[in-house]
C-alpha cells in the first residue's frame, strides 16, 4: 500500500514538474516604439533634455518628458 502511495505521489510531482510555464520567459522588445523610427536611444533623450518644441507649452512638455523618464 506504501508503495502504491510512493509512486502516485512520484507520478503527480513528475506531471506538474514538466509543464511549461511561459511566465518565466522574458520578451525583450527589439526597440522601443516611444522613440521615433530611425533615432537613437541617445539621440532621442538629447532631443527630451533640449528646449521646449515649437508649438508645445512648458507643461506639456514636461509631462510628455516624466511620461519617458523609464527609458533614462
Amino acid at each position: 500500500m506504501a508503495i502504491l502511495g510512493s509512486t502516485i505521489l512520484i507520478r503527480r510531482r513528475n506531471k506538474y514538474a514538466d509543464v511549461e510555464t511561459w511566465s518565466d520567459e522574458e520578451i525583450v522588445p527589439t526597440r522601443d516604439e516611444r522613440i521615433p523610427e530611425g533615432w537613437t536611444l541617445e539621440e532621442f533623450l538629447n532631443w527630451l533634455d533640449g528646449p521646449v518644441p515649437e508649438d508645445w507649452q512648458e507643461d506639456q512638455w514636461e509631462l510628455y518628458k516624466l511620461s519617458l523618464e523609464d527609458l533614462r
